[in-house]
C-alpha cells in the first residue's frame, strides 16, 4: 500500500465518521438525555457536535483532493497531515483511556472505534514517517 492509498483509506473513513456521527442523537438516546442540561449547554453540546461533523467532512475533502501534497507531506499539507495525524493519537488514546464506560455499554463498538482510530492515526502518520525518517 502506498502513501497516497493511506490517504485516499483515511479519506473514506473520515467520511464514515462524519456519517456515523448523524446518528448519534438517535443510537446515544440524546433527546432525552440532553432534557437533563440546561437548554444553552444542550445547544452548545449539538452545536460542537456538528462542528466536528464538518471538520470530518473537510479533511476527508482534503484528503481526496489533495492526495499527492498530504502524502508528500511539504509544507502546509505536511502541518495539515501531522495536525490530523495527531489528533488520531489523542482520540485512541482517549478512547482507550478516559471512555471506559464506553467499553462497558457497547464493547463491540468500543473496539471498532479503536481500530478505526488506528487505521487513521496509520493513514496520517505514514506520510510523516516517510519524509522525515
Amino acid at each position: 500500500m502506498t502513501v497516497s492509498t493511506g490517504i485516499i483509506i483515511g479519506g473514506l473513513l473520515s467520511v464514515a465518521l462524519a456519517i456515523f456521527h448523524c446518528s448519534f442523537y438517535n443510537f446515544f438516546n440524546w433527546k432525552d438525555d440532553l432534557k437533563n442540561v440546561s437548554a444553552l449547554n444542550g445547544r452548545l453540546f449539538l452545536t460542537l457536535h456538528i462542528g466536528f461533523i464538518v471538520v470530518f467532512l473537510f479533511f476527508a475533502f482534503l484528503s481526496f483532493a489533495y492526495t499527492e501534497e498530504l502524502s508528500q507531506c511539504n509544507g502546509l499539507a505536511g502541518i495539515i497531515t501531522g495536525f490530523y495525524a495527531s489528533m488520531w493519537l489523542f482520540r485512541t488514546v482517549w478512547q482507550v483511556t478516559y471512555l471506559k464506560q464506553f467499553k462497558k455499554e457497547h464493547p463491540v463498538l468500543h473496539y471498532l472505534l479503536i481500530v478505526w482510530f488506528l487505521v487513521l492515526l496509520a493513514a496520517y502518520t505514514a506520510p510523516v514517517a516517510v519524509k522525515f525518517l
